[in-house]
């Protein structure tokens, strides 16, 4: 049933069950993706923690609008009123961000999406992770922009809640680090690590904290800020 021309296996060990097989196929024959406008084969990967079947591939932000679901479930069977992801957070400054990315025509990747087309048939891509990024493209990204997707077949209810889970579990990012990161992007370069360095506050070759308590007992890009802030307010102090 899968065209040879059309697919590659990870593993051609690896038996594809029926049921998984038409879904991909179905995938292919309705989905306008990247891949297969160049005449490319889709890569067919299995996941064998989840023991499931899904391929990395590439779609227009046309094609995503038209077929998105986002308001996926978990259990289509007995509680399709009920979305797995969370409530959509318009007023948080890094989806505003990414909205202004997408407009700018920056190429989101790894949607994690599941084909299913036995609930709200018309609408077979089931966000399962980045529905955020979805909505900023959907909001935003011009019609002819490449995105990246990761598509999962024929899931049942514990291997849907899994990939679910995997795809929105994320470890959070300090603010020390981002502040890290932004101090590294300023020119003139090394400027205040060099400075922390010659006064003793680190260590030469060292770098600034990622985070307030880590175990090198490194200073954060904040508490030099602070100490050079409350230097010159020290010596203005007229008490």
């Amino acid at each position: 049933m899968l065209e040879e021309n059309d697919f590659i296996l990870q593993n051609k060990t690896i038996k594809i069950d029926k049921e998984s097989q038409q879904k991909i196929v179905d995938f292919f024959a309705n989905v306008k993706t990247f891949e297969k406008n160049i005449k490319r084969p889709l890569l067919i990967f299995y996941d064998a923690k989840s023991k499931v079947f899904y391929t990395e591939c590439h779609i227009y932000t046309e094609e995503l609008k038209k077929f998105k679901d986002e308001d996926a479930t978990i259990d289509p069977d007995y509680q399709e009123e009920y979305r797995l992801n969370r409530a959509l957070q318009p007023d948080n400054p890094d989806f505003i961000t990414m909205q202004e990315d997408a407009k700018g025509g920056r190429q989101f990747s790894d949607i994690v999406i599941e084909y299913n087309k036995d609930y709200r048939e018309n609408k077979p891509l089931k966000i399962l992770g980045g529905q955020h990024r979805t909505k900023a493209i959907e909001k935003m990204s011009p019609k002819h922009t490449l995105h990246g997707i990761r598509v999962y077949f024929n899931l049942n209810k514990d291997q849907r809640a899994e990939i679910a889970r995997i795809s929105n579990t994320n470890i959070t990012i300090a603010d020390d680090l981002l502040d890290r990161m932004e101090e590294q992007r300023l020119d003139p370069p090394n400027k205040l690590r060099n400075f922390v360095q010659k006064i003793g506050l680190l260590k030469k070759g060292e770098d600034f904290g990622d985070r307030k308590a880590n175990k090198e007992n490194l200073p954060t890009i904040r508490l030099a800020r602070t100490f050079i802030v409350n230097f010159y307010k020290g010596k203005n102090y007229k008490g």
